[in-house]
């Protein structure tokens, strides 16, 4: 059983041995705890032998789009409820989807002090294997676990979650989403519509926002005489690309682990892209 299964099937024995004084167990009553049910007991798909779920996400015969992630999430709560378990996945641990909030914030707030939170198998490869000699041992909150992941994440946390941090960047963000206003009323048409590829404009608006905040630089994602192939449109290009991918090799049968698929070719050209 994998390790996420374990934690989930262990929530309940938590729950009860938590501290009853924090607010969020103070909503659990006897009769929740006697009426939990086992892990195995989760609603979901039914996997098929050899196959799994894989067959699922597979094109013609599936009927999971990984395209269209917002749409399967709907669909699996409509037909199992607020948990949802897709178990026997080919080279990955199960997932188990939870669509209510409160069910959510007593997972969250009964974590372990380093809990493992396991990465996209692709992402870690990446940064583990190809590209361990720019990366190191500093790979980041995603594709780390146990103390280097508390180590690095305590570093990060305290001045990014406190509001008064925030306000250093009001002015900041407010000059960025003024040029963003100014930006579609130049594009807009006779019949005051965006172009079809807005959506490229709302990634230009992030970049630049998370640029002037992150790095404290301005990119010029937003300016009039933009090139559009630019070193910020490769940039904007290769995320893309990359989350474009990352449904089709981590939910699908992952024929990368054994060959270089092109899929797989693509998603590393975006990486190092990104990485660049």
């Amino acid at each position: 059983m994998s390790v996420l299964a374990k934690q989930l099937r262990n929530l309940r024995i938590k729950i009860c041995r938590a501290n009853k004084s924090t607010a969020v167990l103070t909503s659990i009553s006897q009769d929740d705890v006697d009426f939990a049910k086992e892990y195995s007991e989760l609603p979901g798909p039914k996997s098929l032998p050899l196959l799994g779920n894989n067959w699922r996400f597979l094109s013609f015969i599936g009927d999971y789009k990984v395209t269209e992630i917002d749409k399967l999430s709907l669909r699996l709560w409509k037909e199992y409820g607020d948990i949802v378990k897709i178990e026997k996945l080919l080279g990955r641990p199960d997932m188990v989807f939870l669509y209510d909030a409160d069910e959510i914030e007593k997972v969250f707030r009964n974590e372990e002090l380093m809990p493992h939170r396991p990465s996209m198998p692709s992402l870690n490869y990446y940064k583990h294997v190809l590209r361990k000699d720019f990366f190191g041992d500093l790979a980041g909150v995603i594709a780390v676990h146990g103390q280097k992941w508390y180590e690095f994440r305590s570093k990060v946390q305290q001045p990014m979650l406190q509001p008064r941090t925030a306000k250093f960047y009001i002015g900041t963000i407010e000059d960025t989403a003024s040029a963003f206003v100014n930006r579609i009323k130049k594009i807009k048409n006779n019949h005051q519509e965006v172009p079809d590829d807005f959506l490229n404009e709302i990634h230009k608006w992030s970049l630049e926002s998370i640029a002037r905040v992150a790095l404290d630089q301005k990119l010029g994602c937003l300016e009039d005489e933009h090139a559009v192939d630019s070193d910020t449109q490769n940039l904007i290009d290769a995320i893309n690309i990359f989350f474009a991918n990352v449904p089709e090799l981590e939910l699908k049968i992952p024929f990368w682990k054994l060959f270089s698929t092109p899929t797989w070719r693509k998603y590393i050209k975006a990486l190092d892209t990104i990485t660049k």
